[in-house]
């Protein structure tokens, strides 16, 4: 298939990509690319139309066959989820594919979840997965419905109705549409060429006159209310507006004499009142009320502080003395531990005398407990050597007691039938017996000198531990005083302790008192300090009037300041008194001046600020020449919109005079014939040109005085016949050379106004005897014949789909259909 795009290039369909949509429940590829001449086969009802279907949703969203344009749950089983078409096409040299995808929400409801319009790589192979195909995506046209309206319009050059009229042809129409009679036959014309819309537009005619007459209406009415925008209105204002600016510019003179009289008024009055707030300053002045009581108490402190100054130099001398005395004496703990050093030599000799006796009666001890060790040692060796003699004595016996009856003898090997009956020897228990009661003894005795020699060895540790204590011990005290003189040293070095001590706490009180005695002055030394910044501060309010120095002594300087501010006084009342007098003669001569001031404004028409002031006069004056301009500029935009408002109502008459024409022309019976005329005549003319060669030369359309369909047959003299008269055969020939003339007339009111190459008819040829069969199929071979035009078939007859170059195939099974795509 090839669709004419606006500047006349062919759009050719490649491949169509079905998943979930109607019947095709599963996904499925056709391919178009090497196809000009096609048909859709199978039963009715195997989905041959939905792959129509299918095509026309990819690129506009909606099908045919649906009651509402955008009833998209139609595309979708009732069972799937989800839909996907992807279509994809050539244009003017350019490749695209526009995809839309479906979803079923929760709800039930089906949304589109996706709608792209994209423009891919030519090189693009179109064998492999959709996935693949779509990746060499160059750039995107359309990312929405709304979008993608406007975008497949655009590219195609015709709207959603031009194109389900131009690419599915209405053939069952055209059929009955040659045979109709001549009122059914302007009904279905206006249907199809959509005609109607005429009467519509003269019906809007009609509406927009009466709408623009209502305008002219009122807009006539709202311009009474610019009766006052006149020129003469205009003239006043401006001569108002010139008249004042004048004004302005000379308020500057006229305000002088009146703005120099305020201003010495002014001058005087401030001076005045300055007169009279130095008179308050100086009633004000008073002298510190306890300034001699002052003078009394620091003087007082300053005789007490020298007193408590004294006081600490003897106390300070007497500390200093007591440390050198305690100096000499030396540290009382040092005298201490010396006589603790001669008191412990003392007890260290005590303790070794005692320790050497204990290690002589050891060493006894020790000695007589080795001897009756090594005596029990002696006899233990001859109580085991007398057991031996016995044993050996009475070996024989020994023998024969441990002898079994049934075994062999353990000497001779000999078999012992009966054992000898043999008295034990009585010498050997007396022995075994000595031998134990030596062996006690020797371990007695063992323990004993090991007694001893623990013994021994405590009391030879402690004297040799009192030996070396006793010489470290005499090493502190040697070349040092004895015991007696180091107890009298240490007993004169703790008086002098004690003494230093007092010395010290004396010294302190006497500093505290100073100290004391010192913050009592410097207090009273700040209050006089004070007095004298008092003065100070008080002075430099009256710098001006240059009061007497200061010498220091703040009570005479006090009482030197307070006399001369009582003079001061004195003067500044009269000059109060004498500059009283001239403000008033001043304030009369600006009450004169001010009147005249308020007369200028009155002469302009200018009211009176309620402040007289030099701005206030100006800024009333200003606001004056402002209104006056704001009135001259509102006179001309009012004059300016009465013109607009005569202009509107101008062209509201005009408009309703020709909507009313229109509408007039439109309604006519008179108009809509000729429309029907006009137009049946181009398409019968286009018409006949078609059958002529689809009929090869036998064939053209012709229409007579009544609005009859005639036939021209050329192989019968040219005779003129009724279309009534034409075979099946020809019939179908006739219908489809209208359809392509509709189809032509259609394209022409598209916004592309192309040519569209291809056909698809879904039409019922199963009704068709066999020789009209085979003239309908040599007339679509040669409809498609040259490459120029491509045809594509809905059909379930087997012998018109034999003669088609390639069938794509359409079985259902259950609720799914499947295509197998076939050459013959």
């Amino acid at each position: 298939m090839r669709f004419s795009t606006e500047r006349g290039s062919e759009m050719r369909p490649l491949r169509l990509d079905l998943e979930g949509f109607g019947t095709f429940r599963d996904a499925l590829t056709l391919d178009f690319s090497d196809t000009d001449y096609f048909a859709l086969i199978g039963s009715t009802g195997s989905g041959k139309t939905t792959v129509i279907d299918a095509l026309c949703f990819a690129l506009y969203g909606s099908a045919p066959r649906w009651p509402r344009r955008d009833q998209i749950s139609l595309a979708m089983a009732p069972s799937e989820s989800h839909t996907r078409v992807s279509f994809v096409f050539e244009s003017a040299g350019n490749r695209y594919a526009a995809v839309r995808v479906l979803a079923r929400a929760a709800t039930g409801k089906v949304n589109t979840k996706q709608c792209r319009l994209v423009q891919l790589a030519v090189e693009a192979p179109l064998e492999g997965t959709l996935g693949d195909l779509l990746d060499a995506e160059v750039r995107s046209l359309a990312e929405s419905k709304d979008d993608m309206e406007v975008a497949v319009t655009a590219l195609l050059g015709l709207t959603w109705d031009h194109f389900i009229q131009c690419v599915v042809l209405p053939q069952g129409q055209f059929a009955r549409f040659l045979h109709a009679e001549k009122r059914k036959r302007q009904d279905l014309l206006v249907e199809l060429l959509g005609l109607s819309v005429y009467g519509q537009v003269g019906q809007r005619a009609n509406t927009a006159a009466k709408e623009l007459g209502q305008r002219a209406q009122t807009l006539a009415a709202e311009m009474v209310k610019y009766a006052d925008a006149t020129e003469e209105a205009e003239s006043a204002a401006s001569e108002r507006e010139a008249t004042l600016a004048g004004f302005q510019l000379e308020l500057p003179a006229a305000l002088g004499p009146w703005l120099k009289a305020e201003q010495a008024a002014t001058a005087a009055a401030g001076v005045s009142i300055a007169l009279s707030e130095l008179a308050d300053q100086l009633v004000e002045v008073r002298k510190p009320a306890d300034l001699d009581a002052l003078t009394g108490k620091r003087a007082q402190a300053l005789t007490q502080l020298k007193a408590a100054s004294a006081a600490v130099t003897a106390a300070e001398m007497a500390e200093s003395e007591a440390e050198v005395a305690a100096l000499a004496a030396g540290e009382p703990t040092r005298w201490l531990a010396l006589v603790e050093a001669h008191a412990r030599v003392a007890a260290l000799r005590a303790e070794l005398a005692v320790t050497e006796n204990t290690l002589a009666t050891a060493s006894t001890d020790l000695a007589e407990a080795h001897a009756a060790a090594t005596e029990a040692s002696t006899a233990e060796t001859i109580a085991a050597d007398q057991l031996e003699h016995a044993r050996t004595d009475a070996r024989a016996d020994e023998l024969a007691h441990n002898l079994v009856a049934g075994e062999n003898c353990p000497v001779c090997m000999q078999h012992v039938a009966t054992v000898p009956s043999r008295p034990p020897h009585p010498g050997i228990a007396d022995a075994e017996k000595a031998v134990s009661v030596a062996r006690a003894a020797g371990r007695i005795a063992a323990q004993a000198a090991s007694a001893a020699e623990v013994t021994h060895g405590k009391a030879e540790d402690a004297v040799h531990r009192l030996r070396a204590e006793i010489t470290t011990a005499k090493s502190q005290v040697e070349g040092q005083p004895d015991a007696v003189a180091a107890k009298i040293a240490a007993e004169s070095a703790s008086a002098a302790q004690q003494a230093l001590g007092g010395a010290r706490s004396a010294a302190k009180v006497a500093r505290d008192q100073q100290r004391a005695a010192d913050a009592t002055v410097k207090n009273l030394q700040n209050e006089w300090s004070e007095a004298g910044v008092r003065l100070a501060q008080t002075r430099d309010r009256f710098a001006e009037q240059r009061p007497p120095a200061v010498t220091g002594d703040h009570t005479a300087d006090w009482a030197t300041f307070t006399a001369w501010v009582a003079s001061t006084a004195a003067e500044i009342a009269g000059r109060i008194a004498k500059q009283s007098a001239q403000i008033e003669a001043m304030q009369k001569a600006t009450a004169e001046r001010r009147t005249a001031v308020l007369g200028l404004l009155a002469g302009q028409g200018i009211p009176a600020p309620d402040t007289l002031t030099e701005v206030a006069v100006s800024t009333v004056v200003a606001n004056a020449v402002t209104t006056a301009t704001h009135t001259v500029v509102r006179i001309q935009e009012r004059r300016a919109d009465a013109a607009e408002l005569a202009a509107q109502v101008t062209e509201a008459e005009q408009g309703e005079r020709l909507n009313r024409d229109l509408g007039l022309l439109l309604s006519a019976r008179n108009f809509e014939r000729w429309m029907l005329e006009e137009a049946l005549q181009s398409m019968i003319l286009e018409a006949s040109t078609t059958l002529n060669e689809l009929s090869n030369g036998q064939f053209e359309l012709a229409v007579d005085d009544k609005q009859d369909i005639l036939v021209i047959d050329h192989n019968d003299a040219s005779t003129r016949r009724p279309v009534q008269t034409l075979s099946g055969g020809e019939t179908f020939q006739a219908s489809l050379a209208l359809a392509l003339a509709l189809s032509s007339q259609i394209t022409s009111l598209s916004s592309g106004g192309g040519r569209l190459d291809t056909i698809l008819l879904d039409e019922g040829f199963g009704s068709l005897d066999g020789s009209t069969l085979d003239v309908v199929a040599a007339t679509l071979e040669q409809l498609s014949g040259g490459g120029e035009r491509t045809v594509g078939l809905v059909t379930h007859v087997a012998a018109l789909a034999d003669r088609v170059p390639v069938r794509f195939t359409v079985t259902r099974a259950g609720s799914r259909s499947t295509v197998e795509k076939v050459w013959t």
